[in-house]
């Protein structure tokens, strides 16, 4: 399990995006970095198993879903409520050493996932 992330994916569409004025959110590699900037601690989002790579990236204007759009023999898009994250991140206790890492798959959850096949053609 990695301890830490360095690095950026430029290639990305909508590769930046800040959740809160210290929190920001960017891939790396086959991840998506959540960066608390005042204790400087992350957490994962992986890239799905089987995909190519991260594509593209979306905020809702809430902040409270992020779509996440990899390449692969059928592309797909993530749909992540970001939104219960944030929660939970503020609440932490601010004083206690940071974990540097954190894979939050409860925090983190799944609102949908669109593959190639859900798209409608006329």
């Amino acid at each position: 399990m990695p301890k830490f992330m360095f690095g950026f994916k430029e290639d990305v569409k909508g590769n930046l995006f800040f959740l809160d004025s210290d929190i920001v959110v960017y891939p790396c590699g086959h991840n998506i970095i959540i960066y608390r900037m005042d204790d400087r601690s992350q957490r994962f989002i992986p890239g799905l198993e089987g995909s190519e790579g991260i594509t593209a990236m979306a905020l809702s204007s809430s902040k409270k879903f992020l779509a996440v759009c990899e390449k692969g023999p059928m592309p797909i898009c993530t749909v992540y409520n970001v939104g219960r994250l944030l929660e939970t991140i503020k609440g932490e206790n601010r004083n206690k050493k940071p974990n540097s890492v954190t894979y939050d798959h409860i925090a983190i959850k799944t609102k949908k996932v669109l593959s190639s096949g859900d798209l409608k053609t006329n």
